[in-house]
Parts: structure tokens; sequence; C-alpha cells
């Protein structure tokens, strides 16, 4: 537990700073996932177009295989909305980027005790409606980021 206000607000900054590098990171994650998903359904879709016109038995029956498949990809791809998580976590990273520059600058200057107490009442409000309105990061990475502990 800190013991004065500068304590408090340092171990605030790591936990907002670690958030940060979580949602930033969920979101790559996500746009890769769509954009490998998206780059291989183009693939397949092209592949199994292409083969439509071929002869050979084979090329029939991969052509039908590679169409199920971009079929499958697209259902996922459309199901879990990987585009759209994506633009969600990344707001949310830049969410907690603001809240981590606002702490750095009041950890540089920092007011006196009411106002003091003000900010770090205020603070402690906006960074829990920042979590309640926050998607829940994979877990994963936030044992990356944070092997030790449950994230904030």
């Amino acid at each position: 537990m800190a013991e004065n206000p500068r304590e408090l607000l340092t171990d605030w900054l790591e936990r907002v700073r670690k958030a940060q590098i979580v949602y930033t990171r969920s979101a790559t994650t996500f746009e890769k996932i769509h954009y490998w998903l998206g780059g291989t359904i183009i693939l397949l879709s092209t592949l199994a177009g292409v083969s439509l016109f071929a002869t050979m038995l084979y090329l029939k029956v991969a052509s039908s295989i590679a169409s199920i498949i971009a079929a499958i990809l697209a259902g996922f791809q459309t199901f879990y909305r990987f585009s759209e998580r994506a633009e969600k976590f990344r707001l949310t990273g830049v969410r907690y980027s603001e809240l981590r520059i606002e702490l750095e600058q009041k950890l540089t200057f920092l007011p006196q005790n009411s106002e003091l107490e003000q900010y770090v009442e205020s603070f402690r409000e906006r960074w829990n409606k920042l979590r309640e309105d926050a998607p829940p990061a994979p877990q994963r990475i936030w044992d990356k980021i944070n092997p030790d502990q449950n994230h904030p």
C-alpha cells in the first residue's frame, strides 16, 4: 500500500502504462487476424473461381474444398468481428495513453494537499469508468505484460 500520494500515483502510472500496452497489443493482434483471414478468404475464393473452368477432377475437388474453407473463414470473420474489436482495443489504448500522460505530468508538477486529493479522486473515477467501458483484453496478453499478477 502506498504511503504517500506520490507513491500512489507512481503505482497507478505503472498500472495504466501496462494497460495501455495490453490494449495496443490487443488491437494489433486482432488487426493481424482480420487481415490474415481476409487475405486467405480472397486467395481461396480466387482459387475456387479459377478452378471452376478446370476439366480435371482433382482441380474440381480442390476448388470445392477451397470454397468450403473460404466460406468457413468468412463466417469466423463475420461472427468474431476482428476489425471492429481491433478498433475498440485501439481506442481504449489511446484513452489509457491519455491517462498515462496526464499522470506523468501530475507527478512532475505535483500539486499541494487539497488540490492533490481532488485530483486523485477525479483520476480514480475516470480510470474506473475507462475500465468499465473497456473490452476485455485477452488474458495471454496481460500475462505477457504482467506475468505475476492479474490485470488491473
